[in-house]
């Protein structure tokens, strides 16, 4: 439908609409049809258009005039979050920016409305578009508003122009007081002992359905079923996805979060939403602990890991944006560190736009560890860009800690007390008390050997006085 539209509408111009929207491929086409619709316009328009995209309800409305001289145009963005928060932006963009925002734009756009009637911008300014134009143009710009709504919040990088300084312009929440990732000062912690321990349920085995592997330009993402589940805090918890943040071959760092600002090599996110209160991920991620998310650090050593192997595996199979492949289900427990008992607790927010703070975060004291080769390959492997366009690496992929402001960390143990586990502390004792019990028989020993001398010596000595005494 779209295709017979767009070429009954342009019947020269050599783009196409997409007959089935590819989310990374989504901008640059709406961007085309725009700038098509706007080239050929004149005059003045008013009109609204309302829709909904998920649990987002929105009116588009065009007020005012466009003037063509200055390439630019004048819109009013209006609408209501499920959550009844208003919006109500407006603003002058240039027409080369249109897609380059999570909002949603329209060129000067016209449609049936009772009166007034617009000119159209197909034909000259005195004439207006008949009913079937007018219904098959206004089919062409819903279907431009869903291109820019199914590749909304797209255009944001760790870098550059659209880089994590600049997310605050067009994600607001961004630049909020409770941001996520921090840099955890062990010794600004609350100890709190009472904390219940995070106990992960169904991970050892998630179902027998294979898991989706992707690359969506941010980062590898794994779906998990909703199987697996949390306790040990305030509702219960689903598994909705994992996702992975590290840094660049050669460079120190990689992970989010910092302990006493050291940065780990990477970092795992293993996202839950709150199934108690709310349907799905998307509606629990705009509400207060809508979300809970474990962060675990990671770091590089000698030994391979086995489950960490499972995603690694499939990364080249990805190489390249909106790529996806399948994964048998595996033990996804063991992406854990060894100790779950020890852990930082505090609330904050997405650490990628939109940067919603409705996160209740988990970042385990204890490290994962993958070998250095498996790091590598993390690293090098995947691209931020499809197939098709110019390579640029996916790497450093993670937002720099955030001020803490007033917010408080709890800890479930006390980081300036013993820095070892229940385990390695017992091993030590042990090793320990070897220790002495070699350097006692050591000292035995040698106590023995000295006092052997002496006696040697002392009969030595007894002997010779006796000779003297029987010469003399």
């Amino acid at each position: 439908m779209p295709n017979r539209l767009f070429k009954e509408l342009f019947p020269s111009s050599p783009v196409t609409a997409p007959p089935h929207i590819h989310p990374s491929r989504a901008t640059l086409k709406a961007e085309a049809i725009v700038k098509l619709l706007a080239s050929k316009w004149s005059g003045g328009c008013r009109g609204r258009l309302r829709g909904q995209r998920g649990s987002q309800r929105f009116v588009l409305e065009l007020r005012n005039s466009w003037d063509p001289t200055k390439n630019q145009i004048p819109w009013k963005r209006t609408g209501q979050q499920a959550e009844n928060r208003s919006i109500d932006n407006s603003r002058n963009l240039p027409a080369h920016s249109l897609a380059r925002s999570r909002s949603l734009f329209l060129p000067p756009f016209c449609f049936p409305l009772p009166p007034p009637a617009c000119p159209s911008p197909l034909l000259p300014n005195s004439a207006t578009l008949s009913p079937s134009r007018d219904t098959m143009l206004f089919a062409l710009l819903l279907e431009v508003i869903w291109i820019l709504a199914a590749d909304g919040g797209q255009h944001w990088t760790y870098e550059g122009p659209h880089g994590q300084e600049h997310w605050p312009a067009s994600y607001p929440e961004c630049g909020n007081d409770a941001q996520s990732p921090i840099d955890i000062r062990t010794d600004s912690v609350t100890v709190a002992p009472e904390l219940p321990i995070l106990q992960p349920h169904g991970y050892e085995q998630p179902g027998t359905e294979p898991l989706d592997l992707h690359n969506n330009g941010h980062t590898v993402q794994l779906s998990l079923p909703p199987t697996l589940y949390l306790s040990g805090l305030p509702r219960k918890y689903v598994a909705a996805q994992l996702h992975l943040h590290w840094g660049r071959q050669g460079s120190p760092g990689g992970s989010e979060h910092q302990i006493n600002s050291e940065a780990a090599a990477a970092e795992l996110h293993v996202v839950h939403y709150d199934s108690d209160s709310y349907e799905s991920l998307s509606e629990a991620a705009q509400r207060p602990q809508g979300l809970a998310v474990l962060g675990i650090l990671i770091e590089a050593g000698d030994t391979e890991n086995p489950a960490y192997e499972h995603i690694l595996q499939h990364l080249h199979e990805i190489r390249h944006k909106d790529e996806k492949t399948s994964v048998p289900p595996f033990n996804v427990g063991g992406l854990f560190p060894p100790q779950l008992e020890h852990f930082f607790r505090y609330n904050g927010s997405l650490t990628t736009p939109p940067c919603y703070q409705s996160v209740l975060w988990t970042v385990f004291s204890r490290r994962a560890q993958i070998s250095v080769e498996q790091l590598e390959r993390l690293q090098t492997t995947l691209f931020s860009t499809e197939e098709e366009e110019p390579s640029e690496l996916l790497a450093e992929n993670f937002r720099i800690p955030q001020p803490l402001n007033q917010r408080g960390v709890l800890a479930s143990f006390n980081p300036a007390g013993s820095l070892y586990s229940t385990g390695e502390m017992l091993s030590i004792a042990v090793g320990i008390l070897v220790g002495c019990l070699c350097l006692l028989l050591a000292l035995y020993f040698i106590a023995r050997k000295i006092r052997k001398k002496r006696l040697g010596n002392r009969k030595s000595v007894v002997f010779t006085s006796a000779r003297t005494t029987a010469e003399a």
